[in-house]
């Protein structure tokens, strides 16, 4: 089962164009398989969930990672600058915080709605009376 093109807009438009163009740059192996996760889990909320928590994990794997091998002080002829090593990672981060809070929202909003279609309510049945 392959993704609609109305599909694939959708997850996209949940996914946002950020977290979507940072999960089509990352490898094949860290992309999530679109076709399998939609017939996992049947929600292409879910599916943008999945690509957000991806790119997300990716995106703070890397901020660490450029935090990490942050040049920590330059030197420009009588000019010395100083840096803070945190900061070289702190864009990827923001976005991931992002990315991850919105993927937690969209499975809020699916289990959400599959409590609101599992809960008992009224019931209504034609009955004919007879006297």
């Amino acid at each position: 089962m392959t993704l609609t093109a109305e599909q694939l807009e959708q997850v996209q438009e949940y996914t946002g164009p950020a977290a979507w163009t940072y999960h089509q740059a990352l490898p094949e192996a860290a992309q999530v398989n679109l076709p399998r996760s939609l017939r996992v889990w049947q929600d292409l909320r879910l599916v943008a969930a999945a690509v957000l928590s991806a790119a997300c994990t990716e995106a703070r794997r890397a901020g660490a990672q450029a935090a990490g091998e942050a040049v920590k002080g330059v030197k420009l002829g009588g000019i010395e600058v100083q840096l803070n090593a945190a900061q070289a990672g702190a864009v990827q981060n923001g976005d991931a915080d992002n990315w991850c809070a919105l993927a937690a929202s969209l499975r809020a909003d699916v289990a959400a709605s599959r409590r609101e279609t599992a809960a008992p309510g009224s019931l209504s049945l034609p009955v004919e009376v007879g006297f």
